[in-house]
């Protein structure tokens, strides 16, 4: 929010909940759900002094 670059990264061997953790069941979202979430509310508070440029990429890598 005050203009510095943010990474969410998991790494881990197959099956130790990298995609749980991030993602999140259907009633327990996910590190990328809250964290997107909370970054829009924040937004919402702050909109009368700013002007706001979000982008957002994700990137897999499987199997190398």
């Amino acid at each position: 929010m005050d203009g510095y670059n943010v990474t969410l990264f998991a790494y881990g061997p197959t099956g130790s909940g990298k995609t749980y953790t991030m993602e999140g069941p259907e009633h327990n979202k996910g590190v990328f759900t809250r964290s997107i979430r909370s970054l829009f509310q924040n937004m919402k508070k702050r909109d009368y002094n700013y002007e706001f440029e979000i982008k957002i990429s994700m990137l897999e890598i499987y199997n190398e």
